[in-house]
């Protein structure tokens, strides 16, 4: 046999039995419980090298290093020189403010006046596109037994900070029993001379919108002397009036929407309990959309004050007119004009 052959046999036989000797090793470790190293199984050869014997690993305990859990709180953290990790708290509510702070943030007002004085107007109403089916600016409210008005007004607002939103409503409806004192023609009704009609004339009108109060020149009590709210509203009116003289009758009813800007001034010594406001609202003057216009002068006095509610009364006077035309219907021409109003009123704010 060539010496090379040899040579390969004997080292054939020396990987066996190092082979051998690994396998051996490695069961021996297993049933003891000691770890395997991964790179001796590996390799036969420095398993060859290694010792035979080996060494258990104590069982870690509570007061052990090994046994204690790792601690991530702030403090560890920064003093392995890691940042603080990030704790997320799933009770927190999504935005800034919970439920209970938003609602203890919204205030609550109610506004009640009424206005009493003259009124005089007309409602000249045409029956379609009909022509003589209407008396021009007649019957006016004076033939018709209608000399005075009162009206109530109320107003909710809600108050978020600095923003106003409200609803209100004035409430206009006048009827009276009369003697004609000329011949009238109305909605294609012809009333003659003398005739004895029963009339009910409705002016409703309805609004919603905000207001912004800017405060001015603050007094030494923190309450400002001079605040000037402007006002964007939108206003629905609602007419309606029928008349009637004998068996004869006729009734009519339409609504309309409008818009409204206003602003309202209010003066208060020293942030005191007594403030004068002057107010003055008024509608676009556009053809087919009802003019609403009124102004109002009001002194008021803070009457009761609380941490829970305030209670203010009011007392001035006022003016108002409403003023309805529509060229595209012969003219239907409807027009109320009130004052000089009395105005007495009160706010309760909680």
């Amino acid at each position: 046999m060539p010496v090379y052959l040899k040579s390969i046999q004997k080292i054939c036989r020396s990987m066996a039995i190092l082979s051998a000797l690994s396998l051996s090793w490695t069961v021996a470790c297993s049933a003891s419980g000691s770890p395997v190293d991964s790179t001796a199984q590996s390799d036969p050869i420095l398993s060859a090298s290694l010792p035979l014997t080996t060494h258990s690993a104590p069982a870690p305990t509570e007061s052990s290093e090994l046994y204690r859990p790792f601690d991530l709180s702030p403090t560890s953290a920064s003093a392995l020189g890691a940042p603080a990790p990030v704790r997320l708290d799933f009770d927190r509510p999504l935005f800034a403010d919970d439920s209970d702070s938003v609602v203890s943030q919204i205030h609550l007002s109610l506004t009640g006046q009424f206005l009493w004085g003259p009124v005089a107007g007309y409602t000249q109403i045409a029956a379609g596109a009909k022509k003589k089916t209407t008396s021009h600016q007649q019957p006016r409210f004076s033939q018709l037994g209608i000399n005075h008005a009162t009206i109530p007004d109320l107003e909710l607002a809600a108050t978020y900070g600095p923003h106003q939103f409200f609803v209100g409503a004035q409430i206009i409806r006048m009827d009276d029993r009369a003697k004609l004192d000329s011949t009238v023609v109305t909605h294609g009704l012809g009333l003659a001379v003398k005739s004895k009609v029963k009339d009910d004339i409705q002016l409703d009108w309805y609004r919603f919108g905000y207001r912004y109060p800017i405060p001015m020149f603050e007094a030494d009590n923190g309450v400002p002397t001079l605040t000037v709210t402007p006002q964007i509203n939108a206003a629905f009116w609602d007419f309606y009036y029928r008349i009637t003289s004998g068996k004869l009758r006729t009734t009519r009813r339409f609504s309309k929407f409008t818009g409204q800007l206003g602003v309202d001034v209010d003066w208060r010594p020293d942030g005191g309990p007594f403030s004068i406001g002057v107010m003055g609202l008024a509608s676009p003057p556009l053809d087919a959309f009802p003019f609403i216009v009124e102004g109002e002068v009001v002194a008021r006095y803070r009457l009761v004050e609380s941490k829970s509610y305030s209670l203010t009364g009011s007392l001035g006077v006022a003016a108002e007119r409403i003023d309805y035309h529509d060229t595209r219907l012969r003219a239907n021409h409807i027009r109320a004009d009130f004052g000089p109003l009395l105005v007495a009123g009160f706010q309760l704010s909680f």
